[in-house]
Formats: C-alpha cells, structure tokens, sequence
C-alpha cells in the first residue's frame, strides 16, 4: 500500500512587526496589570567596572550610596561577562578610620572591618557561572589593636583654617564592597584581574531608651560674673538656668524644646537684658558637635554648630522654688534655705524655644580608638561689652546624646541608647583644662583665659 504524498504549502509570511500600542485596525483583547516602578520605596543599586557588574537590590530611591544598618545581611549579585582564565571570585567588606591633620603632624589608620567572602574557586570542580548571587551579614562590633567596641557609623569632616593659623584636620570613616577576580595569568596585573570598589553607608539605627518628656524641667544653672574693682567677682550673682527635656537623649528629627531664665537681687543688672533694650545682651542656645581626633599621641578638636534655637520672650513663670535651689547651690547643700521672705526682690527674664538640628546630621555621637564624636547643648549669654563693661560672659554646656529614630513603646530594631547618667559631668569640651579656651566656634585655642565658675 502506498503512501499518500503531502501537500506542498506556500511560503508563509515572515513575523509581523510589533508596536508598544494596538494600530487603528487593532485592538487590545487582554490586559497583565504590571506594578508601577520602585513602588516599595527602594531600588536596585548597579555599578559597572569592567566586564563586572554589581547589583544591590532594595536600596533607597534618592539615596546616592547602598546604606546598610547593625547586623544587616547586604544581599547581590556580581554579573561577570566573561569567566575565562579566571580561578577565584571575592567579595570582601572593608572599612577603615582615617585621622588626617592639615600640616607636619601626619595621620592614623586603622581598619575596623575587613570580611573577604569566596564566591566561587577553580578548585571546586564547578565551572563559573555568569551571575553569581551572594549574602554577607554585617558584623556589629569591630577589633582593632586589642580593643573591641561598636562599629562605628560612615563619618566624614574636614576643617580648614586659611586665616587663623591654627592646623586643620580630616576625620572619616569609610565603608567599601570590593570584588575581586584571580585570573591564571603569571603577570602581577593579569593576576589580580579586573575589580570593582563602591562605597556604602553604614547607619546603625539608635533610639531613646526612655521615653523622652514634652516639658523641659532638667534645670542646669550658670553663673555670669561681675568686674569689680578690675577683678572677676561673683558679687550680685545674675543667675541663668536652663531647661531641657529629660532624659537627654533627643532623636535627630524631633526639636528640642527648651526654657531660659535670668535672674538677680539687683533688678538694675538685668537691664541688658529686657527685650526693649537695643543693646541687649546677645543669647544663644544651640547645639554644638565636637571632633577630636589623635595623630601620633597629638590630640585635635575642632567644633561646629549643627542647630540653633529662635529665643521668644515669654511671661515670667512662678519661680520661686528654682530661686530657692539657686542660693542653696551658692550658699552649700548642708545649709538651710530660710524663709520665703529671703527670695523677694529677685527679678527675672523668660525666654522659650526649640532647637532643630541642622539638615545632613544622620548619625550620633560616637567614640573608638583615635577619634570621638561629641554632641553638647549649649547656652551661652554674651552681655554687649564682655571685655570693658561690668558683666562678663555666661556658658553653660551640657553634654547630650542625639538618635537616629524617636522612642517607640513598641520598640523597634533600632539599639536602644541611655543617656549620660551625669550630664553636667559630661559636659565638658576638650580643651577647657590645660590653660586653653574654646572661642565662640568651639576651636581649641591656646591662652591663658581660666575657667570661670560654672560657665564652660
């Protein structure tokens, strides 16, 4: 039995061109719903060197590093376009701290992360693939020299000084992915192969341990001194005080609120004072960050404002018990406060405020080896001829600590920060020992100016 031959087809068309929209003579019969773009928020992070690229999923959109936090697991993937002659791929976390002074001084480095992870090696039996996924966890403390402490967050500053004369200085703490490919070649370049390096930010979350309070009642008092006879005296004393929020741990993106109040026996010393005098005394409340580094056993610090309160004249309020707490601090803690006969006459000025740190801020104060990061609130009244006239200038510093996140009764994942538990003790910049005086910026300067009293 034969079999029956096929028919012969004519040749078919070739594939019709397509259009991202339907033409007139067509329409559109269904329809896949596809998410809109970045619409969690995040992105995925690329950078390209070479025939190597790395990938960095669920980064912020407008962020212009990866950012990672404490103990977080950096989740990619390297896209290699050619695999030839290679025989290993690393991928390794590095992290460093470097202390740099503008002049003869010199610098100090230290590593305080370093983590290479093997991807893939020659030895393995496995050829390499083009895309190779990895998981690396953030460590959350650091060794360096025998010590060990929290890793510190990405940190940059640099200080010039064109005019003053006295030596700048940079300060940075920097975090790097690196990707490294070991080719067969025998040349020392060939070697090492093609590698690629990005910075990324490390921003370990913080937060208040205690629930912050609303209302300033943590009283810190300064006393401003009088020129008598060509000599400091605490004679009349005019006494300020200054109020914050307990427990002094402040999130980087609440204000600070605050109260300030002058007081004196002599209501005619606080003349410079009222708000009608034109030639007041100039009051500042803001808060002051200190670096301080240490470049072969030299210690640097140079400060600079990162916020500042708007003072607003407010109605006096009762204050009779602080005036009490006042006399007592200057007559001795054993002796007795009297009657309430013994606080009339004092006068007083009122001022409110908050204090919003500056844009850019995003981490806290820190300390490690060779460099620390201190954060103060400061109070500072300057009466208009500090030098000549009668009242000498008044400081108040007190030392606080500033978090990435605000206090949460849920909790959160943010490591939980206490407050210093003596911040009068703490509130010290460096340099107020040893015959030196800060300047209005806070700079190390060298003089013979003392300390007066209780102003910082």
């Amino acid at each position: 039995m034969s079999t029956p031959s096929l028919p012969s087809y004519a040749g078919q068309p070739g594939v019709p061109p397509y259009t991202a929209q339907p033409r007139r003579d067509e329409q559109t019969l269904g329809r896949t719903r596809v998410p809109p773009p970045n619409s969690n928020g995040t992105r995925v992070w690329t950078k390209k060197a070479g025939t190597i690229t790395l990938s960095l999923p669920h980064q912020p959109v407008h962020a212009e590093l990866p950012v990672y936090g404490r103990e977080t697991d950096i989740q990619g993937y390297l896209t290699l376009e050619s695999t030839h002659h290679a025989v290993a791929v690393t991928v390794k976390l590095h992290g460093y701290v470097k202390c740099k002074t503008i002049a003869e001084i010199g610098q100090s480095n230290f590593v305080v992360l370093d983590l290479p992870v093997v991807l893939w090696r020659k030895d393995s039996g496995i050829p390499c693939p083009n895309v190779l996924p990895f998981q690396i966890t953030l460590p959350s403390t650091y060794s360096s020299n025998g010590r060990s402490g929290p890793m510190p967050p990405s940190f940059a500053y640099t200080f010039y000084d064109l005019q003053g004369g006295t030596p700048g200085l940079k300060a940075k703490i920097k975090y790097e992915i690196i990707v490294e490919i070991d080719h067969v070649h025998t040349t020392l370049k060939d070697k090492l192969g093609p590698a690629l390096s990005t910075e990324f930010t490390y921003l370990p979350r913080t937060r208040p341990a205690r629930a912050p309070s609303s209302t300033p009642s943590s009283v810190f008092k300064a006393t401003m001194e009088r020129r008598v006879g060509g000599k400091s005296r605490f004679q009349d004393p005019i006494v300020w005080k200054l109020c914050l929020p307990p427990p002094g741990t402040y999130a980087i993106a609440q204000s600070i609120p605050f109260r300030v109040s002058v007081a004196c026996r002599t209501s005619s010393l606080l003349a410079p004072f009222a708000p009608s005098n034109k030639d007041n005394c100039a009051i500042r409340v803001y808060v002051l960050r200190q670096v301080s580094i240490n470049v072969n056993s030299v210690p640097l610090w140079r400060s600079y404002v990162i916020g500042e309160g708007k003072l607003t004249y407010a109605s006096a309020p009762d204050d009779t018990m602080w005036l009490k707490n006042v006399l007592k601090s200057e007559k001795g803690d054993s002796e007795s406060m009297g009657s309430d006969s013994e606080h009339e006459g004092w006068a007083s000025h009122n001022w409110t405020g908050a204090v919003k740190i500056n844009d850019g801020i995003s981490v806290g104060g820190f300390q490690i080896e060779n460099m620390a990061v201190k954060d103060f609130f400061v109070l500072s009244a300057v009466p208009p001829n500090p030098r000549l006239g009668e009242l000498l200038e008044a400081k108040r510093v007190v030392s606080i600590q500033l978090t990435t996140e605000a206090y949460s009764a849920e909790g959160s994942y943010a490591h939980p920060v206490e407050a210093h538990a003596n911040p009068e003790a703490h509130g010290y910049l460096e340099g107020q020992e040893n015959g030196h005086h800060l300047d209005s910026n806070g700079h190390g300067v060298a003089n013979n100016i003392p300390r007066n009293g209780n102003a910082a």
